[in-house]
């Protein structure tokens, strides 16, 4: 029979019982199959196997926690296969894991890099790991909901992932960070003084968040703004992988101790991962899981004193048991013993499971579709709108950021109009550069941009994924705002480029021509940045950039009509001229200049045997290009940036179902 989870049979008059990882016997359990779903459990009563003294700590499940357990967890994936007739190999990143989190408890996961500490941190709480196969049970229970059912767990349970990295929009403040993130979960903005205030943040809630190019808030004070945004709508179980990286003792200390209380003051359930604390912080927490090689060395609330007689006197513990967990014959042994205590019984202190408790999904055939269940928040356009305040409130924040690429923009512009100055005419000798400077313009509408957007993804594709795994939003509300933004951002840079090439190059005059050829423009910058972000999505440097743009854009400028004119283009290349965006821009560009045009140089001889051109009309007839045809050339371009819209949604949601 499996072991089975216990907790204390009538919380409201039973004595408080220490909070605490628990753990269910694993051995027994190797050679038969799990239970599916719907079957009972024989529950069975144990000898304990350690007794040490609890910690003292107020209980948190009267105030409505939920002990988190997973039962019999396994993970694995298959790596990519070396050669296409070989098969790919196996690899299991968790083994038969049982163990539980009860409220109120403050608990660490310890282990080496690679043991799958992290792993077990995501499927504990529930998040989809898409990329490989996960067995075994998930479930929450509350002993104070006795009526709730499974419907309640379904819609007041909700857990948040606390990444390592602290990915913040550089240009907020923590108040506007918490503002934004409040609008978006539907919680009161009120609650966003109370977190600045309970995490310290009150002092610098009005100082920029900061890059590393442009220093704001401190290393410490960045990780209390990524609690404080999860902490927003009040979850239940808070899980935070590796808090204490990259932070000097001082802040990690406080970064601990705010956890801590957490979990005791709020009956939070609270999990981290982390590497190798003080021996301060590692007494601080309330239990303490060893992981080695994907399973169980030991979980505990005393791990001091189930090692007592092997530890070093005065030595850090938690430096002791990571040396520990780094030698291979050393870990054999702690896995095996663990494996053979727990066999026999479990820790002490389990009483009846609540009758009526609520339990969450989970079974070894669909606890990779457990997602955290966060606050219904608002419908799609709004949450667009919202997204599309902060995006822009981001950018612009940094006004000599943007001033700087408005600035070199304009600075092209200028050097294009240069080059081409007063080239527009009345003969036929001004027709080629012409030609020249719309090539150029569109060249840059749209290249330009391409590169700008996809090099600036690193950040935002990290903050992507957080927010998404957490609930703030759907994708396509949050893409809409982002391509939004970035386009007027684009459109008002491609203005500052159009301007002095239009009247320096001395184009026609007319108001509506010149909006006509601003529009072309934008247009082309908006396709770079919808482009933009599909390269983006796959490429984290400036070479991966360049080597998945130039092969992709290339061909359709060389057969763009331009380099290569329309009738020299080899039939086998014909397809390549008739999708290519860049050729309907400049067809659009040259309409808008030679439509109703009079060359001045062209006498009738001349004329009538083909050497020269009396009209603009005339030289876009001999080019194949339709004046007639103008709202359908308009209406392809835009198509094309709808069709590259579509690509760079479906290009994230390739990451995301990868990541």
């Amino acid at each position: 029979p499996r072991h089975t989870f216990r907790t204390q049979p009538d919380a409201a008059s039973a004595p408080v019982l220490p909070m605490r990882v628990t753990i269910t016997s694993s051995a027994d359990a190797l050679g038969a199959p799990l239970l599916e779903e719907g079957r009972g459990v024989d529950e069975t009563e144990h000898p304990p196997i350690e007794d040490a003294p609890p910690k003292k700590k107020a209980c948190a499940a009267a105030k409505g926690g939920y002990t988190l357990k997973a039962d019999h967890v396994g993970y694995s994936v298959t790596l990519p296969a070396t050669a296409p007739w070989r098969r790919g190999v196996k690899k299991q990143i968790l083994e038969d894991v049982s163990i539980a989190f009860e409220a109120g408890t403050c608990s660490a996961l310890m282990g080496p890099s690679g043991s799958g500490k992290t792993t077990l941190l995501e499927l504990i709480g529930g998040f989809n790991h898409n990329r490989g196969t996960v067995t075994g049970s998930l479930r929450a229970t509350s002993p104070t909901e006795p009526e709730a059912g499974a419907a309640a767990a379904a819609t007041t349970a909700s857990s948040c992932l606390i990444p390592q990295d602290d990915v913040l929009m550089a240009g907020l403040t923590p108040r506007e960070t918490l503002t934004y993130s409040a609008l978006l979960r539907g919680v009161g903005v009120a609650r966003v003084d109370v977190m600045l205030t309970q995490l310290g943040l009150a002092e610098c809630a009005d100082t920029r968040v900061g890059s590393p190019e442009k220093r704001g808030l401190s290393g410490g004070q960045r990780k209390r703004v990524s609690i404080a945004l999860e902490l927003l709508d009040n979850p239940w179980c808070v899980l935070c992988d590796e808090p204490t990286s990259g932070l000097d003792s001082k802040m990690a200390a406080d970064v601990v101790q705010l956890l801590t209380s957490l979990a005791s003051t709020e009956g939070k359930t609270v999990i981290v991962t982390i590497h190798q604390p003080t021996s301060r912080m590692f007494r601080s927490f309330d239990a303490v899981a060893l992981v080695a090689k994907g399973r169980l060395a030991y979980a505990g609330a005393s791990p001091e004193t189930y090692f007592a007689s092997e530890l070093p006197p005065d030595e850090n513990p938690a430096e002791v048991f990571m040396e520990w967990l780094q030698d291979d014959a050393r870990v054999a042994d702690l896995l095996d013993r663990w494996r053979t205590s727990t066999s026999v019984g479990v820790v002490p202190g389990e009483g009846e499971r609540p009758r009526d408790s609520a339990s969450l999904t989970g079974t070894r055939d669909n606890i990779a579709k457990l997602r955290p269940q966060r606050r219904a928040s608002r419908v799609m356009f709004a949450q667009a709108a919202i997204l599309a305040r902060r995006c822009l409130a981001d950018k612009l924040k940094d006004p000599e950021q943007y001033a700087q690429s408005l600035s070199v923009k304009l600075m092209v512009g200028f050097i294009i109009g240069l080059v081409w100055i007063h080239q527009s005419g009345h003969t036929q000798e001004t027709i080629f550069p012409v030609q020249g400077a719309l090539f150029i313009v569109s060249i840059n509408s749209m290249m330009d941009t391409v590169f700008v957007t996809a090099l600036s993804l690193t950040t935002s594709k990290t903050l992507l994924l957080r927010e998404l795994r957490n609930g703030y939003y759907a994708l396509l509300p949050r893409h809409l705002a982002v391509i939004a933004v970035d386009c007027l951002l684009a459109a008002m840079n491609t203005f500052a480029l159009a301007l002095p090439v239009y009247y320096l190059v001395g184009l026609r005059p007319e108001l509506p021509h010149f909006a006509r050829f601003v529009s072309i423009a934008v247009i082309l910058s908006c396709q770079g940045v919808c482009f933009g972000h599909v390269v983006g999505t796959a490429a984290n440097d400036f070479q991966q950039v360049q080597s998945l743009v130039s092969p992709s854009l290339t061909p359709l400028i060389l057969f763009s009509g331009y380099m290569i004119p329309k009738k020299e283009i080899p039939y086998a290349f014909k397809f390549l001229y008739d999708i290519s965006f860049f050729q309907y821009a400049m067809t659009l560009f040259q309409i808008n200049q030679f439509r109703g045009w009079r060359f001045r140089d062209c006498d009738a001889t001349p004329r009538a045997l083909g050497l020269c051109y009396a009209t603009g009309g005339d030289f876009l007839r001999s080019n194949d290009l339709n004046p007639d045809k103008v709202s359908r050339d308009y209406l392809i371009l835009l198509a094309y940036a709808v069709l590259l819209f579509v690509m760079s949604y479906l290009a994230y949601a390739r990451v995301i179902a990868r990541s």
